[in-house]
């Protein structure tokens, strides 16, 4: 599974993509909307998590651009420490996953990958 994490704490990227490599997954890591954007045009994941605070705008321009140019089906997780009921309700209505970054991160983080790497296998065996 290739991986997209948008996320400008470089330290948080690298624990992020240390679970994921540990799984077997590829990944990339950018810090900013207008990196996300570009690489999104250029290259296909198959997720991509992203931080709200991005240093040139919101990381919900992201999800904007995913849904206006890219795959509809493109799986998007928010990380994210903000425990606002808005976010959590614009984030199922948009239909993204929400992993706060807060105590447990790591067992949602690792659960989201193994379900995630579970329906893909199923995706090719059909």
């Amino acid at each position: 599974m290739r991986i997209l994490f948008v996320e400008d704490d470089p330290s948080f990227t690298r624990l992020i993509a240390k679970l994921a490599s540990r799984q077997g997954h590829e990944w990339e890591g950018v810090e900013t909307v207008a990196d996300a954007k570009y690489v999104l045009r250029e290259q296909d994941f198959d997720l991509v998590t992203l931080d709200l605070g991005l240093p040139d705008g919101d990381g919900l321009e992201v999800v904007q651009e995913i849904l206006a140019v890219q795959r509809k089906d493109l799986p998007i997780a928010v990380i994210t420490g903000d425990r606002c009921p808005d976010l959590q309700r614009c984030c199922e209505e948009l239909g993204l996953a929400l992993i706060d970054k807060g105590v447990g991160f790591l067992d949602a983080f690792d659960r989201m990958l193994e379900r995630l790497d579970e329906h893909l296998a199923a995706a090719r065996r059909a």
